[in-house]
């Protein structure tokens, strides 16, 4: 996926569907234990070189877990053609943000934390979740 420059489920999703033949229902939820472990990799080796905002991440994950669990129990209620469409246009979207939306400032520097709302990281952590797990 890091070569691709691609991450998450927009590539894994679609390599397990399309190429691995496998259901869209049990596609997703392994599509998440992939996505997650190597994220947990990808986490530890950045954390050795002390590039990694744990008091983020602790708050963002946990949120996503809880998210992810309530998310997923909504899959049962749709046909997997449904919940395929859904993901396609949840890719159309995400790709036609990355084209038009600019960012603006330089980025930070690996050993400098902006400030972490719990608040924020929460709302936000779940929000993805339930999305990832849907």
């Amino acid at each position: 996926m890091g070569v691709l420059g691609g991450g998450g489920s927009i590539i894994t999703l679609p390599v397990l569907l399309y190429v691995a033949r496998i259901e869209p229902k049990p596609a997703v939820g392994m599509a998440l234990a992939i996505v997650g472990s190597t994220s947990a990799v990808g986490s530890y080796l950045h954390a050795r070189h002390g590039n990694f905002y744990w008091r983020a991440a602790v708050y963002f994950g946990a949120a996503g877990v809880v998210g992810s669990y309530f998310g997923s129990t909504f899959t049962h209620f749709l046909p997997s053609r449904v919940l395929v469409m859904l993901f396609a246009l949840i890719m159309l979207i995400a790709g036609s943000l990355m084209l038009t939306r600019r960012t603006g400032g330089d980025a930070i520097p690996h050993h400098v934390h902006p400030p972490c709302s719990m608040q924020r990281f929460l709302a936000t952590g779940f929000g993805v979740g339930c999305l990832s797990g849907f």
